[in-house]
């Protein structure tokens, strides 16, 4: 009797600190949310936000997870063990709404162990940033560097498992390929929706995690426009959402949504368009570029302030496939640097990517223009980015 006493303890013991675990803590809160900044969040807790709610959380693991307007998420499971990877679990269920998600260390050591869980669909990774949009009977993906998975639920997928589902129903997604992924209740599999398409309608991907009542920092410089370029290959343009914020500076996607253009890249302020020619790359040499023009923001808390780049430098290695870029982005806030050797895949698209930093580009067809898009996170409440239009020297 006494041994069944001490086992019945233990095993409520065991219950009750599976479910009270920390899992992180709230980064960022403001509008109408369940939690506040500096919140702990407890093995299943539900995190939700109002119509004018956004909430950044920081897992143990150094994940980071925003939640936009009208979502509801419950962290199922968050346990982590440095020591022992395979020990590893992570399960999150977006009821609804729009969640981007940045893998810590326990989905990077084991993703096996890490899933989103949707109302139709289950997602799992390959080491990633995306962003899921889900109701119902609808769910939508965009990946911004490394891949995923999903799943509708099936025999061979199931709400209790955890990583990708070993299901003949599965569809990935990776970094670099402009789809976004969309599943539909009681469709059997998920569709590829091309980036185009999306764009002309912008409520298929909304990834940003500000609000609509950000305001222009009129003390900070405006960006400069450097052209001296009398046949621009080099677009971008702005998701509509951001026209009543950026007033005078908001350049709109519509003259780029045609044939004559492809979207080459997106984050959550810009979309990069260059003309739909693939370039032919030489196997030897190296290209200097000079920057041509740009536009550059620093987000601060819920503060958008314009932002000058210094000191650029751009240079494409096709001998080994790669380009370094380097400059620096200054604010009224915020004065940093970004730096990073990327890749460079077979039809000139550039590609890099670290713990706090990406480029995404491409080069033109005759290689004398390059456009990046930009992005550097400093902090919880910090980060810049931004559009580049770049000419050979």
């Amino acid at each position: 009797m006494a041994n069944f006493r001490i086992s019945l303890f233990l095993l409520l013991w065991t219950i009750s600190y599976s479910v009270l675990a920390e899992a992180g803590v709230v980064a960022f809160s403001v509008g109408e949310t369940s939690v506040k900044k500096g919140q702990l969040i407890e093995v299943g807790q539900t995190i939700t936000t109002g119509g004018n709610g956004h909430v950044h959380i920081r897992f143990i693991d150094g994940a980071k997870l925003s939640l936009r307007p009208n979502t509801v998420l419950t962290v199922e499971t968050y346990q982590y063990d440095p020591d022992h990877p395979k020990n590893n679990r992570v399960k999150l269920f977006l009821e609804k709404g729009v969640a981007r998600s940045v893998t810590g260390e326990a989905g990077k050591l084991n993703n096996e162990g890490f899933r989103m869980n949707t109302p139709i669909s289950a997602i799992g990774i390959r080491g990633t940033d995306y962003t899921v949009i889900t109701t119902e009977k609808m769910t939508r993906i965009m990946v911004s560097s490394g891949g995923v998975g999903i799943s509708p639920f099936d025999k061979d997928c199931q709400p209790e498992d955890f990583g990708v589902c070993n299901s003949p129903n599965l569809v990935e997604l990776f970094e670099g390929d402009s789809h976004l992924l969309e599943i539909n209740h009681p469709r059997d599999r998920a569709l590829l929706i091309n980036l185009d398409s999306a764009l002309q309608n912008p409520d298929l991907y909304q990834q940003d995690d500000y609000s609509k009542t950000l305001f222009l920092d009129e003390n900070a410089r405006l960006p400069d426009d450097l052209s001296t370029n009398n046949t621009p290959q080099i677009g971008w343009g702005h998701w509509n959402r951001y026209q009543p914020v950026l007033g005078e500076l908001f350049i709109p996607m519509t003259p780029y949504l045609s044939t004559d253009w492809r979207v080459v890249s997106i984050n959550q302020f810009f979309g990069l368009f260059l003309p739909d020619k693939d370039p032919e790359l030489p196997k030897t040499g190296q290209l200097d570029f000079s920057l041509d023009r740009y536009q550059a923001f620093g987000i601060v808390d819920n503060r958008i302030e314009t932002a000058q780049i210094s000191n650029p430098n751009l240079t494409i290695n096709f001998s080994d496939r790669s380009f370094q870029a380097s400059f620096n982005v200054t604010s009224a806030s915020i004065s940093t640097v970004l730096s990073g050797k990327g890749v460079i895949d077979n039809i000139g698209f550039l590609r890099f990517s670290d713990a706090s930093s990406r480029f995404s580009g491409a080069l033109n067809q005759d290689l004398t223009q390059a456009g990046l898009l930009f992005e550097k996170t400093l902090n919880d409440n910090q980060r810049v980015l931004g559009s580049s239009a770049w000419i050979k020297k």
